[in-house]
């Protein structure tokens, strides 16, 4: 093996970032209110298909606004998976 001439290469410390390094951002969610979103805007949560965006509605019609996410569980149509996803991509 030939020994290299590594005098030539620059060992220091890199630069310095002269801005403010950007976080990164990870793709947004729409937001969407479980308390006042149409039943077209909750079919676009993905799994939400259009029986169980409205059964979110007319739950939401006879029983008022949600107060939390664990009202979801008394919407007929909507498993444990589905509400998951709700959780991440809708807001009260």
């Amino acid at each position: 093996m030939d020994d290299e001439d590594w005098s030539d290469e620059d060992f220091s410390e890199p630069e310095e970032p002269t801005e403010e390094p950007t976080e990164a951002v990870e793709e947004a969610a729409p937001e969407i209110n479980l308390n006042s979103s149409t039943k077209e805007e909750l079919m676009k949560i993905p799994g939400i298909n259009e029986t169980m965006a409205d059964a979110i509605v007319k739950y939401r019609e006879k029983n008022g606004p949600f107060e939390n996410y664990d009202d979801l569980d008394k919407v007929k149509n909507l498993k444990r998976e589905q509400i998951k996803t709700i959780k991440k991509w809708a807001v009260l």
